[in-house]
């Protein structure tokens, strides 16, 4: 096994083990009231949410309403309909959704930022990084967009990181 592939292994699982000491129980939770009502509220008591029904949320939200309300979301209303397609009302699929996120986001910054700087800045840096306390908060609503942002910044930092 080359030295890189070793090194990105011990990276992998050691944010991997960082992050699941920072949201351990967090991956049993269960809806919030305050975050999570409207996953709740649409797919219903009876826990059926049809791509019909995920057409009509689209349709009838009003974050589709350009200039008529303060925000203009349609990719993160896109992304949560389907969600609400796959994972229903089980909150265990979003909450490993939003972990891997989490891991994706972490690993790719910190193997940017050790090809940036050397071995022990980067891991020092890194530790900062992953130990802000915002990240649990954050990545432990289903409902709010920054998930979504988090996402499509781990794409779009792949993406720069292979043209630098």
């Amino acid at each position: 096994m080359s030295r890189i592939l070793q090194l990105n292994v011990i990276l992998l699982c050691s944010i991997i083990l960082l992050a699941s000491f920072m949201f351990g129980g967090g991956l049993n939770s269960k809806f919030s009231i305050i975050d999570d009502h409207h996953i709740v509220a649409e797919v219903g008591p009876d826990n059926v949410f049809t791509l019909q029904d995920g057409l009509n949320v689209i349709k009838n939200d009003k974050d589709f309403d350009l200039g008529n309300y303060g925000r203009f979301r349609p990719s993160f209303q896109i992304a949560k309909t389907i969600e609400m397609y796959l994972f229903k009302k089980n909150p265990i699929y979003y909450n490993v959704t939003r972990f891997i996120i989490f891991i994706l986001l972490m690993y790719v910054f910190t193997t940017f930022i050790f090809t940036k700087t050397d071995v022990l800045s980067g891991l020092i840096i890194s530790l900062i990084l992953l130990s802000e306390g915002a990240w649990p908060d954050i990545f432990s609503r289903n409902i709010t967009s920054e998930i979504y942002s988090f996402f499509g910044l781990v794409v779009f930092s792949l993406c720069f990181n292979h043209l630098y």
